[in-house]
């Protein structure tokens, strides 16, 4: 029996559905089929600068057949083994001779029976990675019986591909969850891992570095300048807009260190939509320096803009810390730590705490 090759390409847009990819798939086939009896070789050069190799590097190939008598037959585990017809070898020898990557599926119409076949170069692909892919196709035809109409329409993209093991490494990579003391708030965890590690890096950012116990040091400077000059107390909401850099973590954990309520505010953002955010927090501090000063200058008799980086430099780095300030702040996990907002496409922008 003569056997002709037809190569088809085809090409799946992940947002199909499996409905619409059998389909893509049928069309592809039907409008091949005037090619039949062109031989292979006059298809190939009609590409230019092309080999065989190079096009058929990849190969899917399914073939229906009814076959009488099967003998020789063979169980392991839940599989069934059984010879292949000769022509069927013999075209399928021809793929792998040209292919780096083949898949043939034999569909034997008698018996309702799939056999599936896998040939790798092994100069390209590892063992383990065939066999991973082996499973994974063998995970996808135990799903067709069993697939509802939702899933009929599901995209492609959506479709869970994952195998056991897979899906039980994914889960546990993604559980991050860690169990902390329910009496213990934000800062509490700050001065502990201080007290642990003094000398070690607390933020690197560039080629900006900071030990925990300088940033305790700068945070505790702020946090004195908010208790003292702006009388922020405990729950007190204090915006920040600072650009990503090591004030902005100095901030965030003076903020804290006294019981306030932490805001972000993007600098990126206009003008109006900042003063929009600082009302609708009643805020009457906004930390900032100096690339984001200017965009709260509307709002000075408003609110209290403070530079980060001036008290800093007004302050000194050999300032004495009176502890005593922080004794009477008496915070508690259920205090709010922080206020975000949404994005504001639908509205107004809506405050999470």
């Amino acid at each position: 029996m003569f056997v002709n090759i037809i190569p088809l390409r085809c090409e799946i847009d992940p947002s199909w559905t499996l409905e619409q990819l059998v389909k893509g798939v049928n069309v592809t086939e039907m409008s091949c089929i005037k090619y039949s009896y062109f031989p292979l070789e006059r298809i190939f050069n009609q590409k230019c600068n092309s080999t065989i190799a190079d096009i058929l590097n990849v190969c899917f190939d399914f073939q229906s057949n009814k076959n009488g008598n099967i003998t020789n037959e063979t169980i392991v585990s839940d599989a069934l083994l059984h010879p292949t017809s000769e022509s069927i070898k013999s075209n399928r020898n021809i793929l792998n001779d040209m292919s780096d990557f083949s898949l043939s599926v034999e569909h034997q119409l008698n018996r309702d029976l799939l056999s599936c076949t896998i040939n790798a170069s092994l100069d390209l692909f590892h063992e383990s990675t065939v066999e991973t892919i082996a499973h994974r196709f063998h995970s996808i035809l135990e799903q067709l019986p069993t697939c509802t109409v939702r899933r009929m329409k599901m995209p492609l993209f959506e479709i869970p591909f994952l195998l056991t093991d897979e899906r039980a490494v994914l889960q546990s990579i993604n559980n991050t969850e860690i169990q902390h003391t329910s009496n213990s708030c934000i800062h509490h965890k700050f001065v502990d891992r201080v007290l642990q590690y003094p000398q070690k890096l607390a933020v690197e950012l560039d080629d900006q570095s900071i030990t925990y116990s300088e940033l305790l040091y700068f945070a505790q400077v702020l946090s004195i300048q908010l208790l003292k000059k702006y009388q922020v107390g405990l729950g007190d909401i204090v915006c920040q807009c600072v650009e990503r850099s090591l004030s902005m973590i100095i901030g965030i954990m003076a903020t804290e260190l006294i019981g306030g309520v932490y805001c972000p505010l993007s600098p990126r953002d206009p003008k109006q939509r900042l003063h929009l955010l600082v009302q609708q927090t009643q805020s009457r501090i906004v930390l900032a320096h100096h690339l984001t000063k200017n965009k709260f200058h509307d709002q000075s008799n408003e609110i209290s803009l403070v530079n980060i980086d001036c008290q800093f430099y007004s302050t000194g780095v050999n300032m004495c810390i009176d502890h005593h300030l922080f004794s009477h702040i008496n915070t508690k996990p259920k205090n709010v730590a922080y206020v975000i907002f949404t994005s504001g496409s639908t509205g107004v922008p809506k405050a999470v705490c």
